[in-house]
């Protein structure tokens, strides 16, 4: 009979040494009490003896995850009589499993972008129960690879990846050296951005399903060409030298000036913003560009020129 005196009291007879009851209710702890009769039906001296029923299949069994960490929190309802739990997730290539004494453990170290098949065995001192096994998890998917950023033209970023398995969409952050942050949400393997000239962008792409989201991968940056100075105007000092002053312009480390006519060509490079060109040859129209030059970048080349022209020669 139930030890706690709930429910029937089972009642057997046998010429065995032995004798099995069936139909008894899981995790559940028994009294048993025995003893032998002789020829004439005396009943000798009894034994007893309490017994624990190995516990029932364990129920609702749920899934949860730490987004971004390759971890599963199992839970589920607790079994009656059940004093450990054993939980083991399965996949193609791996074998994991967590134990604890409670009803909620967690699983490490799962791979990203695998699916796992999971089974939760409840224990006492009687046994193991049946293996609930009808749990399928997935977990969050690889961070994207083969990033590439591009500037197709000045203003416009593209960034593109390989599609990664097990991943309903993508989160492309894209953060600039001066602290504002922008992204792109997208089910595509493409974001594009608009840009500035001058600046460093930090790019990362993540990958995400319902477990959550995929590790952090490869920090790409992307400098963009230095901007062009716009505020110059030439000045002639003489009539054969002009000398040109801008403003310092974003990502500048030196500028280029050039003066072109049709046959010849003057050249100025400093890292200052003011440019003295003289020998210029007079009645003569002169293109004047100043670019701008970084290390990373090299040259802006979309600068634009301002036209000057000198005065003809004194007879």
């Amino acid at each position: 009979m139930r030890s706690d005196g709930l429910g029937s009291m089972l009642k057997e007879n046998t010429t065995n040494t032995s004798l099995v009851f069936s139909s008894l209710d899981p995790g559940t702890l028994y009294t048993i009490k025995a003893h032998a009769w002789d020829a004439s039906g005396i009943p000798g001296d009894d034994f007893t003896y309490n017994q624990r029923t190995r516990p029932q299949m364990p129920a609702d069994v749920q899934v949860t995850f730490d987004s971004g960490a390759l971890r599963a929190i199992i839970s589920c309802t607790p079994a009656e009589g059940a004093s450990s739990y054993i939980m083991t997730a399965h996949s193609s290539t791996s074998e994991l499993n967590c134990s604890t004494t409670s009803s909620s453990c967690t699983i490490r170290s799962l791979e990203c972008g695998a699916e796992y098949s999971l089974s939760v065995v409840a224990s006492n001192e009687a046994g193991s129960s049946i293996p609930m096994e009808d749990v399928t998890f997935k977990t969050v998917p690889c961070a994207p690879e083969s990033v590439t950023v591009e500037e197709a033209e000045p203003g416009n970023l593209s960034v593109s990846w390989s599609s990664v398995d097990l991943s309903d969409y993508y989160v492309v952050f894209v953060k600039s050296d001066d602290g504002l942050e922008v992204h792109c949400n997208t089910s595509r393997t493409q974001c594009y951005f608009q840009s500035d000239c001058g600046f460093t962008y930090f790019i990362s792409v993540f990958a995400y399903n319902r477990a959550g989201q995929s590790p952090l991968g490869d920090i790409f940056n992307h400098t963009t060409a230095p901007c062009c100075p716009s505020d110059f105007n030439p000045v002639f000092v003489s009539s054969d030298t002009v000398q040109i002053v801008w403003s310092p312009v974003r990502g500048a480390e030196m500028y280029e000036t050039k003066a072109v006519d049709w046959s010849s060509e003057l050249l100025c490079n400093d890292t200052a913003t003011i440019c003295t060109l003289s020998a210029l040859q007079c009645n003569t129209q002169y293109n004047i560009t100043v670019y701008s030059f970084s290390e990373i970048r090299g040259s802006n080349t979309s600068c634009a020129t301002k036209h000057v022209a000198t005065g003809r020669k004194m007879a």
